[in-house]
């Protein structure tokens, strides 16, 4: 995302969240720590929902993927065993070697597809973790916050001070599902 973007979208941030944020800002507490759970921000928001969503199909067609493989490979083999009785050992040996290889690289493909999955899955939540800054700033403002500890971190802290559920609310306004505004620079 280009500087130029990331201030644009703060500036309109700032001025569409000035009549939400002043009517929000009376139920909050004036607090110098702010406890938020990141899990529930991930998967709670609307933005996050979605990101699971897709992330959800593309798992199923994976499987679904290995699911075709292996059954290709099932019937594959049971050629090659059904060959063996009228084949020389040799012949059968270069044959079983080129079919391990085989079933090897296709292992090899399936792992890395799913490595690049979960790498997408970290830079996804990333992002949009990097998308709440104007909220999450927003939100210590309001309260008058120095730090925002997520909650994982935290020992003992008065519930009145974990704004999740505040946060998650601003975020779904700020960001809805993250899919006009952030995932656009991203193609």
């Amino acid at each position: 995302m280009t500087t130029f973007r990331i201030l644009i979208i703060w500036i309109v941030f700032l001025v569409t969240t000035v009549g939400y944020v002043s009517a929000q800002t009376a139920n909050l507490p004036s607090t110098s720590v702010i406890i938020i759970d990141k899990q529930r921000v991930l998967s709670e928001t609307l933005y996050g929902q979605r990101l699971m969503a897709e992330m959800r199909l593309m798992e199923q067609l994976q499987i679904a993927d290995n699911k075709r493989l292996l059954q290709e490979l099932e019937l594959e083999e049971a050629r090659l065993t059904e060959q063996r009785s009228s084949m020389d050992a040799d012949e059968f040996r270069v044959l079983a070697v080129n079919f391990d290889e085989k079933v090897q690289f296709i292992s090899n493909q399936q792992q890395a597809k799913n490595q690049t999955r979960m790498e997408q899955r970290r830079k996804d939540q990333m992002t949009l973790m990097a998308a709440t800054g104007p909220v999450f700033e927003t939100l210590m403002r309001d309260t008058g916050a120095d730090v925002i500890i997520e909650q994982r971190y935290a020992f003992i802290w008065n519930d009145a001070i974990n704004l999740t559920d505040e946060a998650i609310e601003r975020i779904d306004a700020f960001l809805g599902d993250g899919k006009t505004s952030f995932e656009a620079d991203k193609e």
